[in-house]
């Protein structure tokens, strides 16, 4: 008997794909710190030596880019903006994210791991510049209530 993977039936980034068909993906040694690059257009590079966990990421945050119109590298808070994106279309609900902070005591590094994400990834999704207030405002109510129990 296999055991299903918990993400099985959540956001997969890969399928996504399947709406620019006629886009490639390479896959590359690319610089130190490089997690991918897409031109927007026809071709998304990955770093061949990142982990599921980064793919998945990374992939999301290649095609936010994608969607937002970029052909080529943004910076600042254009970029803190795709990733906060990525990370919230593979995580959207903040109760998860709560559980995960709750679970992990606050460690981003642990939180990350059981959303399946990488902890930029974590960071990105905690980025408050970005959260809408309502959000913001149950993750927060949800870990001070299971502190208090």
């Amino acid at each position: 008997m296999t055991t299903k993977h918990p993400w099985a039936d959540g956001p997969h980034p890969w399928r996504e794909w399947r709406k620019w068909p006629e886009h490639r993906i390479w896959w590359r040694h690319l610089p130190e710190g490089v997690h991918g690059i897409t031109d927007g257009v026809a071709n998304t590079w990955h770093n061949i030596n990142e982990l599921q966990v980064e793919r998945r990421y990374t992939t999301r945050h290649e095609q936010e880019h994608i969607e937002a119109g970029h052909d080529g590298c943004v910076s600042g808070t254009e970029e803190a903006r795709i990733c906060f994106r990525a990370a919230q279309w593979l995580v959207p609900d903040p109760r998860k994210v709560a559980d995960a902070l709750v679970w992990s005591e606050g460690d981003i590094c642990l939180a990350a791991d059981h959303l399946w994400l990488p902890e930029r990834g974590m960071r990105a999704r905690l980025d408050l510049r970005f959260m809408h207030p309502a959000e913001r405002r149950l993750i927060q109510r949800l870990v001070l209530e299971a502190i208090d129990r």
